[in-house]
């Protein structure tokens, strides 16, 4: 696990925002709740390292599942792009797969909003962890 502040994800999430902007779709930038300690999974092969809840525009991470910053990046951005699609789209093809009998795993893995939203993350982190890099890396005054 990395020790990481909130302060170091929202600088993450400022990145995001100036980046791309704010959602067609919503009225606000997402909120960010940042969990030390997270119990449970969100599908039965692995444990959450973040979500975004389209009902209350909220970007969650779960800190304690991320062993670097790159990683952390990549989760923090994946988030980001599920709050810059249409949820009523979402809900729609998540519906559709249903129906066509997939199971909750595969349409975690491979609904077309995972799949853009990983190829995002994939593509920026990089870059995203190269331009913050010593804002990340620098240590908090507070902390001895």
């Amino acid at each position: 696990m990395i020790k990481a502040e909130r302060s170091k994800i929202e600088l993450i999430l400022l990145w995001c925002k100036r980046k791309w902007g704010k959602s067609k779709f919503k009225k606000q930038y997402p909120k960010l709740r940042v969990y030390s300690k997270a119990k449970g999974t969100y599908n039965s092969s692995r444990t959450s390292f973040g979500t975004y809840n389209y009902i209350t525009n909220t970007i969650n991470i779960h800190i304690c599942h991320h062993k670097s910053y790159l990683q952390l990046i990549d989760t923090v951005i994946h988030e980001y792009k599920h709050y810059l699609l249409d949820d009523k789209e979402y809900k729609r093809i998540e519906k559709l797969m249903y129906k066509k009998g997939y199971s909750p795993d595969y349409i975690d893995d491979y609904h077309p909003h995972e799949k853009k939203s990983e190829r995002l993350a994939k593509v920026w982190s990089t870059k995203c962890l190269f331009e913050l890099r010593k804002e990340l890396y620098k240590k908090n005054k507070n902390v001895k």
